[in-house]
């Protein structure tokens, strides 16, 4: 699992803006949470997990997905805000790591995702069992209609 963090002033409300995510309501503390940067047709550009860290300023998104990967896509959607986008690293979760037949068994009864093969661009949120992403209340965003 990959990590970047998003830090500076604007960086909430820019978050906010282009994700599925309601940054406005997740701070240091809270529970992470699943969301995505959709493409205009609503198709999955980036898959993560967002946690506040702890100033308001600072988000930390873990994602399978490679840094420079990632960084392309929000920096289409990133003009002059105040913020900056770093790439950091996780402590590697055991647990999160397939290790044999039983634990992909298990993904796959659990309705888990696996990336790259089914969460990628090609497919919506709802197609592979994201709506928990899918924050419906917080707006409008990038690929929400």
């Amino acid at each position: 699992m990959n990590a970047l963090l998003v830090e500076g002033l604007d960086a909430r409300d820019f978050l906010h803006r282009i994700t599925s995510v309601n940054f406005l309501n997740l701070h240091a503390g809270d529970a992470p949470v699943e969301g995505c940067l959709l493409s205009a047709q609503g198709r999955i550009l980036v898959y993560f997990i967002a946690s506040a860290l702890g100033t308001e300023a600072v988000f930390r998104l873990a994602t399978p997905q490679s840094f420079k990967e990632v960084f392309a896509h929000f920096d289409k959607f990133h003009f002059g805000e105040k913020l900056k986008i770093t790439e950091t690293t996780l402590p590697e979760d055991p647990a999160s790591v397939p290790k044999s037949a039983k634990s992909e068994f298990e993904r796959i009864q659990a309705l888990r995702p696996a990336y790259p093969a089914e969460i990628n661009e090609t497919v919506m949120p709802l197609e592979v069992g994201l709506a928990h992403a899918l924050h419906t209340g917080k707006g409008c965003y990038p690929g929400q209609e």
